[in-house]
């Protein structure tokens, strides 16, 4: 917390501007808190001693959330996805290669017909420049050029 005003600093006893200082950390369940100054409140947060150190904290935390049954990150849709939003998901691919490689594939005739040669990067920039969206409706990037066309790209 940022509360401050003036109080004797419960380490060096200066009076000054005071941060409230939690001794037992929140996380590990600690309620009580002792006023310190800006000084002695810096030193106490860069301690190593008795695993206090912040990364120290939060490991503590997400194991304690994980054994609560706490899932973290993105599910994996192949594996936990209910096999309708699969077959889904597969037809919105599937659609989405179907309304671009018209697209791609007169581009690339047009980048032989000059003697270029179709790189994803020369098909992004050109889908770009002609205004063609990405289906979420911003640019092309070349990501996008490889994912979905990396096997019809020579």
């Amino acid at each position: 917390m940022d509360k401050k005003r003036k109080v004797k600093c419960w380490e060096c006893e200066a009076e000054a501007d005071v941060e409230y200082h939690h001794p037992v950390p929140r996380s590990r369940g600690g309620t009580k808190t002792i006023p310190l100054c800006c000084r002695c409140h810096s030193k106490a947060h860069h301690t190593r001693e008795r695993n206090v150190s912040h990364s120290n904290l939060v490991n503590e935390g997400l194991e304690r959330a994980k054994q609560r049954g706490v899932k973290f990150g993105n599910p994996n849709l192949a594996t936990n996805a209910h096999p309708k939003a699969v077959l889904a998901n597969k037809a919105r691919g599937q659609r989405t290669v179907e309304k671009y490689l018209p697209i791609v594939q007169r581009i690339q005739a047009e980048l032989k017909a000059t003697g270029k040669k179709a790189t994803l990067h020369r098909l992004a920039d050109r889908m770009n420049e002609l205004g063609i969206l990405s289906p979420r409706g911003g640019k092309i990037h070349i990501s996008f050029v490889h994912k979905l066309f990396g096997s019809v790209v020579e």
